[in-house]
């Protein structure tokens, strides 16, 4: 797939179907997961999703499992009309919550939810790991390869609850200090020093807090918009009311840690 990078065209419509607000394309890669189509809620716009999919079977053989597949709309489409279009699309109408790649993506309370089940799967593989059993290095091992990793696809895809996030925190720091309900030890270290990196004295312990704000960062120094030199000016100009609060924090943080290399010389903040 390394190498194929760039080089996947896939399937192209035909550019008079661009004015029903359906996919510009379509590639077999879509099909090795879950994949999700946002068009325009009109019976034109599914008629023709439909000859671009029945196009991608004939070209690729690749089909869609309609048996599997759902369609949702926008509150303020009509029932009569809804029921028409998830006929025209085969499709069996959602009324619950919709999960894409695990992740609640719609309904109420949908991140939340799904943030409160990472939770209490955490805290069941806790429990089934007998950190009695375990030394203090064994422990640290499986919260750093197991226990941080388990939300990190939620993370990086959601803001989740900042008190989900200190719940999840609390329990790390019972399995590391083996806290149970009838032995209470005394942290010896304070969970600031805990979380400090290696090189640095601590123990390397990722703030889960601090997960969502360096995925931003990071795909913003990768992002092709951020080579430039005109970027920091740009982002500085977006009006404040196109902004959510989260964006905004971040956004202050990328230019205090934002930097310009000018060809192979030394960096200018």
């Amino acid at each position: 797939m390394e190498q194929a990078k760039g080089q996947i065209r896939g399937y192209q419509p035909n550019p008079r179907m661009m004015e029903h607000s359906v996919p510009k394309g379509l590639t077999h890669v879509l099909y090795a997961d879950d994949l999700m189509i946002i068009a325009a809620a009109t019976p034109m716009a599914c008629t023709t999703l439909c000859q671009i999919l029945a196009n991608v079977k004939n070209q690729t053989g690749l089909t869609v499992n309609w048996g599997k597949s759902s369609i949702r709309f926008s509150p303020s489409v009509q029932g009569r009309l809804q029921r028409w279009m998830s006929r025209i699309v085969r499709m069996h109408l959602a009324m619950d919550s919709w999960k894409y790649l695990g992740v609640q993506v719609y309904g109420k309370g949908a991140i939340r939810r799904g943030a409160e089940m990472i939770c209490t799967k955490t805290a069941q593989k806790l429990e089934g790991w007998k950190a009695k059993c375990l030394t203090m290095a064994g422990r640290l091992q499986l919260i750093n390869s197991v226990v941080v990793a388990m939300p990190l696809y939620l993370i990086s895809a959601a803001a989740m609850p900042s008190n989900t996030l200190s719940s999840m925190e609390c329990l790390i720091r019972k399995f590391l200090w083996y806290s149970t309900p009838e032995k209470r030890p005394i942290h010896l270290v304070s969970w600031e020093r805990v979380t400090t990196p290696k090189a640095e004295g601590g123990l390397g312990i990722r703030r889960l807090a601090n997960i969502r704000p360096a995925i931003y960062v990071w795909k913003a120094r990768n992002a092709r918009i951020f080579k430039g030199i005109k970027v920091l000016p740009q982002i500085v100009a977006v009006r404040a009311k196109t902004m959510t609060e989260e964006s905004a924090r971040l956004i202050a943080k990328m230019q205090n840690i934002s930097s310009i290399q000018v060809n192979k010389g030394s960096s200018s903040n």
